[in-house]
């Protein structure tokens, strides 16, 4: 997984490795990006689960009842973001964020005779809405370097219900662009102190201008 993302990675980058000039901002200033994002805070956060899962065995004579949780995996965050650009240096826009995670839960009642077992999927859905502020701060022939700022809405969601709604923040310290025309692709640096602490720290998204 790792290598093939690696050489998509090199594969976008390479096919449009070229910066756009003023004349090309002018030309198309609407944006629109899709991207992916870590999630290795909440995955060490949340994953509390094995992926081997076993019976207890109860002392002789007695039922033993309980749950555990099992096969935990996540989407990691996924994200599609649109941007105006004002100028060559300026460009607001808003960020849509989403990332789920999944895992399997088994109930048990188990004793010497018998065992019950029922095992179910569950999963929360963590959706991000967050208008954006993106500063570029130089630019080359081949590679514009920008920053940005995004402040919002964080919302969980526990199977079909709400459990929580925080404050997000979001921030680019350091991202650069590579693409002349319309295609591109971002590499970006970052964090969302609140409420993830340290995940989204490494993005790569492509997008489009028009």
């Amino acid at each position: 997984m790792k290598k093939l993302i690696t050489i998509t990675i090199v594969f976008f980058c390479s096919f449009v490795a070229f910066a756009e000039t003023r004349e090309n901002r002018k030309e198309n200033p609407h944006e629109i990006r899709i991207g992916i994002a870590d999630d290795l805070f909440l995955r060490g956060f949340e994953n509390i689960t094995t992926n081997d899962f076993k019976l207890p065995t109860p002392p002789k004579g007695y039922r033993q009842t309980g749950f555990q949780d099992h096969n935990y995996r996540s989407t990691g965050h996924l994200y599609i973001e649109y941007h105006y650009r004002i100028n060559h240096w300026l460009s607001v826009g808003a960020n849509f964020d989403t990332r789920t995670s999944l895992w399997k839960r088994t109930d048990y009642s188990i004793c010497a005779l018998e065992s019950i077992t029922s095992t179910r999927d569950q999963y929360t859905l963590g959706l991000t809405l967050m208008p954006t502020v993106r500063f570029s701060y130089y630019n080359t022939p081949y590679a514009s370097f920008y920053a940005s700022v995004g402040v919002g809405t964080y919302m969980r969601m526990y199977e079909n219900y709400i459990e929580t709604i925080l404050p997000v923040l979001d921030v680019c310290y350091f991202g650069v662009s590579l693409g002349k025309n319309h295609w591109f692709c971002d590499l970006e640096l970052g964090g969302a102190p609140i409420p993830f602490l340290l995940d989204r720290l490494f993005r790569f998204n492509i997008g489009y201008r028009f």
